[in-house]
Parts: structure tokens; sequence; C-alpha cells
């Protein structure tokens, strides 16, 4: 189940047939919160490439078959990260000293933004084409952030005066005695203003990590080198 090769729909394989993608995300959804019993195979250097979806409901039995974990494991990448390097990010949020006006202002004021979903209007994520995804470009440059997003209707701005009392706080915030650095200090904000964008950040790279030590652990074991992997040591030895 190499990357090249998931080209297909099919993200499980199941009884009853599930013919639209919708339906095979809800029997995938259901597998993992309702699973009664799942059996996992891996090789022996530990990939593991499917699973068993077995479900009862009161008795009766509900679906059944086998999940593709290389293929799930796109899935979620693709479709359940807030990054825009995988995805389309549901929101993007910022700190600026600009009011709704656009005028400058001595008072600190959080945005968040969104974009309208329109059903009729098809995404290709491989061409990072999305106005979220072209945010990027913008998000740290005042000058232009608001001229860009001002262009397009679609995106939802929401914006709210941080109070003095919490900036005082944070800036107060020490750990181990020690006042936190500006950059801390930024991160601390966007933890407390966007607790879910940053939770998400820490997921993504938390799974990287793990996925690395996967590979690595699997090419050590099989001596059966990849440009990953010789780009990974590569980055050890820098390092």
């Amino acid at each position: 189940m190499d990357n090249e090769n998931t080209e297909s729909d099919d993200y499980i394989i199941a009884e009853p047939i599930v013919a639209k993608f919708f339906d095979q995300v809800s029997r995938l959804r259901n597998s993992f919160a309702h699973m009664q019993y799942g059996c996992f195979v891996q090789d022996e250097i530990g990939y593991m490439y499917y699973y068993g979806i077995y479900n009862k409901d009161k008795g009766i039995k509900r679906n059944c078959g086998i999940a593709f974990e290389r293929i799930i494991h796109e899935f979620v990448e693709r479709f359940y990260s807030n990054q825009a390097t995988y995805g389309i990010p549901y929101k993007h949020s910022f700190f600026c000293h600009f009011d709704s006006n656009r005028n400058y202002s001595e008072d600190l004021f959080f945005y968040k933004i969104k974009y309208k979903f329109d059903a009729d209007i098809k995404y290709d994520v491989s061409k990072k084409q999305h106005p979220m995804i072209e945010y990027i470009k913008h998000q740290y440059h005042f000058e232009t952030i608001f001229d860009f997003l001002d262009k397009d209707s679609n995106f939802i701005i929401k914006s709210e005066k941080v109070e003095c009392s919490i900036i005082k706080l944070i800036e107060s915030f020490k750990v181990e005695g020690e006042i936190l650095k500006k950059e801390a200090i930024d991160w601390f904000f966007k933890l407390l203003f966007d607790f879910e964008t940053e939770f998400s950040n820490f997921i993504l790279h938390l799974r990287i990590v793990v996925d690395t030590i996967i590979e690595y652990n699997s090419r050590l074991k099989t001596g059966i080198p990849t440009k990953e992997f010789e780009k990974f040591q590569f980055d050890c030895k820098k390092r």
C-alpha cells in the first residue's frame, strides 16, 4: 500500500458494500467510535497495513470489513488538519494593532478568519488554490493582509479587543520563576485565544515525529534506503 498506489476511491472494503464516499467516512468514523472488535495486522517490522472492522448494535451486525491504514492516514492528514501544507485550513487567526475599520490603534485585536462554504465550487487540494491556503502568503504582512481579505466577500472576519488586564497577566506569567521571552509570550497568546488551532498543530507535529521514528526503525531493520530516510540521516548529521 505505497502512497503512489492510493488513487483508489476506496478507504475501506466493507459488508454491506459502501458505495458513496460519505458513507465510507461514516463507516470509518463508527469503526473508530463503536467497534467492538478490531484485528490489527502488521508485519514483523511493525508496519500496520490494515485492520478489521466489526460493529454490532443491539445484537444486530451493522457492518464488517477491513480498513487500509496507509490510505486512512493520508485521509486524516489532508482533511482533519488545519495546516495549509496538507489540506484546506478550517480557520486562521492572528493578532494586530488594527481595529475593524483598518485604523491603527494602541489596543491589541484578535482576528479570526473563516471562509464561506460553497458546495458548487470544487477545489483541488494538490494545486493549493483555495483562498484559505493563499491567505498564508499574507499572514505576516499587515500592509497586505486586509487588502487580500477585503477583495473576497466570502471571507468571514471576526475581531475582538484584547483587554489590557489579560495582556498584563500573560506578560507577567512566569515559568520556573522566569518571565517568558517575547516569542514565548506571542505563542502563549495564540494558545489561549485559539486553542483548537494550536492543539491541532501540536498533534500534527507529534504525528510527524512518530511517523519519522517508524520509518527510521523500519529502514534500520530492512537496510532498504529511501530518499526520505537518506534525507533524514543527512539532516541528523548536520545537527
